[in-house]
């Protein structure tokens, strides 16, 4: 399952739109959430973690290990997209 913070990808972009986008299990929560999953190394969750400045990173992570499942940097932009979406899940095939 797939952790999203709702805080973390701002308002542009509802479950909806990721449920539409991302065919595997996913959940929105809160950050206290995946803060857990990574402390306690939970093997039953993946976590999104975009970081955004005046360019954007986002990752997904695996809490168990650290290992990082995707990376994408991309010039630009305030906001999680839907193409940013489909890019990860393009990427993601196959490793969940």
């Amino acid at each position: 399952t797939l952790l999203i913070c709702q805080d973390a990808i701002g308002t542009k972009l509802t479950k909806a739109d990721i449920a539409g986008l991302y065919p595997y299990k996913f959940e929105m929560c809160t950050t206290e959430k995946i803060e857990k999953v990574i402390k306690e190394k939970s093997t039953d969750y993946y976590y999104f973690q975009p970081t955004i400045t005046l360019n954007k990173s986002m990752w997904v992570v695996d809490p168990s290990n650290g290992e990082i499942l995707y990376f994408n940097y991309k010039m630009g932009g305030l906001h999680i997209k839907k193409d940013n979406i489909e890019d990860m899940v393009k990427i993601m095939k196959g490793k969940k």
